[in-house]
């Protein structure tokens, strides 16, 4: 079994805890009136990445049971929902205009109509949650440990914040340990290096990276990976 070990909470995350949901100062909206990237992410790197978690489709033939079971529904791109909808894919989509293009297309007062699953929030899924660790820790020195970070808010608020250090297949491991029913990736995850992090706020359904331009790059051509680039000034849907 691969070392995983829980650390207090101090100087490793103090960089990057001002970014999570429970600690995150000063307030957003009382600062400018609206979110930003920069409110979820430190400045200084190279690059920044919207990352839209994963939406599907019904199978055709699938049982009623199997609505609402991602590995029983067809993957749909970002790219060819947006098209479908006669939305530009963007890094600026926004939840309204999602909903506003879904009703005009289905007729449905709902976001996401019967036969269409949305994004998970607060969490990356799998494969996209695998194909993103790959990504990253073909970046890096093979034994490089890496961070994580759980704000209470991605525990439903049952667990204090947690900081957890191993090797790059921590991640994966933590969204399947026992204490975690959910399934909830990490708030916030990085390297050692600290030349790159990651952040799924707790409510948003997309998962911003931050990172050198080459990693960047390769996250926008990934063909599981529904990323842009995205600026580090630029607006977010509250």
């Amino acid at each position: 079994m691969l070392e995983l070990s829980r650390a207090s909470i101090g100087d490793e995350a103090d960089w990057i805890r001002p970014f999570a949901l429970s600690t995150r100062t000063p307030n957003a909206l009382s600062r400018h009136g609206e979110l930003r990237v920069s409110d979820l992410m430190p400045g200084g790197f190279d690059g920044y990445a919207r990352l839209f978690h994963c939406v599907g489709m019904q199978a055709l033939g699938a049982s009623d049971e199997a609505l609402g079971m991602m590995h029983q529904v067809r993957r749909m791109r970002w790219r060819a929902l947006c098209e479908e909808l006669g939305l530009p894919f963007e890094a600026s989509l926004t939840p309204g205009q999602l909903q506003r293009a879904l009703e005009g297309r289905f007729g449905a007062s709902a976001q996401w109509p019967f036969a269409q699953h949305g994004p998970t929030e607060g969490t990356l899924q799998q494969p996209q949650l695998g194909a993103l660790v790959e990504l990253l820790a073909a970046s890096g020195e093979a034994d490089e440990r890496w961070c994580a970070y759980y704000d209470p808010s991605a525990l439903g608020w049952v667990r204090e914040a947690e900081l957890h250090q191993g090797p790059p297949t921590l991640v994966e491991q933590l969204a399947r340990a026992p204490w975690n029913p959910t399934g909830a990736s990490p708030t916030l995850w990085w390297p050692q290096s600290k030349r790159w992090c990651v952040h799924t706020d707790w409510d948003r359904w997309s998962t911003l990276i931050a990172g050198p331009r080459e990693i960047i790059a390769k996250l926008t051509r990934h063909p599981v990976l529904d990323a842009l680039p995205i600026a580090w000034d630029a607006r977010l849907e509250l």
